[in-house]
């Protein structure tokens, strides 16, 4: 059996299949989120035929192709690694982060060398959200990884738990000067990854209500790591939001359904 054990019942061609169409959901997903505006089929297309797409910026072809080397980083990282440690954070980062800004101050694959925050919403009105300074970063870094290591999660509750507490404190610490975001909805899979689930996508169409549980954590939480009642109603949102991913291997067990029998 493998690791990913969703995976293990198919024929070789259905896995690549499975596999490859959960990486351009998650990378069109996660950069969409972000503003990126290629459709599914773009990505599709881009990253099966290696041809640009018509009407797309460069940056935008470079983070779709950078976040898709991200994901297949991270899934050789669940095979091979049993913790991740501040390196493997700073390699997934210098892939997603295309964007390259000859900046000391704003390094990629490096921690955040000065202090960031964000415009969020608060009754209807924009205030700014200063997160942690980076001289408590590393600090934090090193708590959050000893965290993310304590994860393993055995059931579906357990699962959306796990990634909710993973991305609301990554998200919060804001380790990077940019790029937070895209690292987050990456990291928060591994340790689903990791024993035995698919991936976590969160869709666009529900970006507003994403930033709303990330805003509402960091507004009432005096620490950038949530207990697990804080995690709750956003674990239920990802619920939901999986059931795209149960779709996708439902539709592909169908199909090795259909076949006949190997003789």
């Amino acid at each position: 059996m493998s690791r990913f054990v969703w995976l293990d019942n198919f024929d070789d061609d259905l896995r690549e299949h499975l596999l490859f169409a959960l990486r351009v959901y998650w990378t069109q997903a996660s950069n969409a989120l972000e503003g990126n505006t290629f459709s599914e089929g773009d990505t599709l297309f881009f990253l099966k035929e290696g041809l640009t797409v018509s009407g797309k910026t460069l940056q935008e072809h470079l983070d779709i192709q950078g976040y898709s080397d991200a994901i297949k980083c991270l899934i050789e990282m669940v095979y091979k690694k049993i913790f991740l440690d501040e390196n493997d954070l700073f390699t997934l980062h210098r892939l997603v982060q295309t964007e390259k800004m000859s900046d000391v101050y704003r390094p990629v694959g490096a921690w955040k060398r000065e202090n960031n925050g964000s415009q969020i919403e608060e009754k209807g009105k924009i205030v700014w959200h200063e997160y942690p300074s980076y001289e408590l970063t590393p600090k934090l870094m090193k708590r959050w990884l000893a965290d993310f290591a304590k994860l393993t999660p055995k059931t579906r509750e357990e699962a959306t738990l796990c990634y909710a507490k993973a991305h609301l404190s990554f998200v919060s610490i804001h380790p990077f000067y940019d790029g937070n975001g895209r690292m987050a909805r990456l990291l928060a899979n591994f340790p689903l990854l990791k024993y035995g689930f698919p991936p976590i996508i969160i869709r666009r169409s529900k970006r507003r209500e994403y930033l709303n549980f990330c805003h509402i954590f960091q507004k009432s939480s005096a620490s950038p790591f949530p207990t697990d009642v804080e995690c709750l109603d956003f674990a239920k949102f990802l619920d939901n939001q999986w059931q795209e991913t149960w779709k996708i291997i439902e539709e592909t067990q169908h199909i090795h359904a259909a076949r006949p029998p190997k003789r």
